[in-house]
C-alpha cells in the first residue's frame, strides 16, 4: 500500500454460527513501524535513510456498518510515514462490536510505502576494509518505485560528507540523522545524475 493511495477494502462479519452479521457498528486502526527496504534483485543495495528517524505512529480511526449481509466496504487514504526512512510495516487491528458492547477483533499485517519512489546506494566496500582515499571509488545508483520496478531518466541530487566519528557515537542510532541536520555541517561535494534507460547510474 502507497501513501496517499484510495484503498477499497472488503469486510464480511459472519456470527460464530454462520449467521449474517447484520448492521453492526466496526472500526480500523493501523500501527505503523519501521521496517527494512528490501528489493528483489538488489538485495546488496541500500534504500534506507540513516539521517532519518521514525517513532510508531497511527492512522486515523475509519468507523462504519455492516449492511444486512453483514459486509461492509472500508474507505481510506492512509497518509502516515512523512519523513520515515524507508518501507513502513503496517498492522491493521479491525474491531465489530455487538449492540451489547462486546466486541470481535482481527488483525491483518501488510506492507505500506510512504514514498512512491526509492534511490538504492551499492557501496564497493567489503565488511570492515576501508576504501582507499587515493584511487577511483565507484558506487552503483539505482531508481525504483514502490514495488520495485525501475524507473528511467530519474535526475539524482547526490551530496557527500565528510564525518568525524568518536567513540561515544557509536552506540548511538540517531548520531547520525542529528551531523547531517547540524547547520554547521556541510557537503564537502555535491552533483547531480540522471539514472539510465535501465534506471542505474553510476
Amino acid at each position: 500500500i502507497t501513501r496517499g493511495e484510495a484503498l477499497q477494502i472488503p469486510l464480511h462479519v459472519e456470527w460464530l454460527q454462520g449467521a449474517k452479521a447484520k448492521n453492526l457498528k466496526y472500526d480500523v486502526k493501523g500501527t505503523f513501524v519501521a521496517t527494512p527496504t528490501e528489493f528483489k534483485g538488489y538485495e546488496t543495495y541500500t534504500f534506507d535513510n540513516p539521517a532519518q528517524t521514525y517513532s510508531t505512529e497511527e492512522s486515523q480511526l475509519i468507523t462504519g456498518q455492516t449492511d444486512a449481509n453483514g459486509d461492509a466496504l472500508v474507505q481510506a487514504r492512509l497518509q502516515v510515514g512523512e519523513g520515515a526512512p524507508g518501507m513502513l510495516l503496517g498492522s491493521l487491528t479491525t474491531k465489530v462490536y455487538e449492540e451489547s458492547g462486546d466486541f470481535s477483533i482481527d488483525a491483518a499485517r501488510l506492507l505500506y510505502s510512504p514514498y512512491r519512489q526509492y534511490v538504492g546506494i551499492h557501496s564497493p566496500q567489503k565488511g570492515e576494509n576501508a576504501l582507499p582515499t587515493d584511487k577511483e571509488v565507484i558506487y552503483h545508483l539505482v531508481s525504483l518505485d514502490s514495488q520495485g520496478k525501475t524507473i528511467a531518466n530519474t535526475t539524482i541530487n547526490v551530496s557527500i560528507y565528510k564525518l568525524d566519528w568518536y567513540w561515544w557515537w557509536n552506540g548511538d542510532a540517531n548520531a547520525l540523522a542529528r551531523y547531517v541536520s547540524n547547520t554547521y555541517n556541510r557537503p564537502i561535494k555535491q552533483f547531480t545524475l540522471k539514472t539510465d534507460a535501465q534506471g542505474k547510474t553510476t
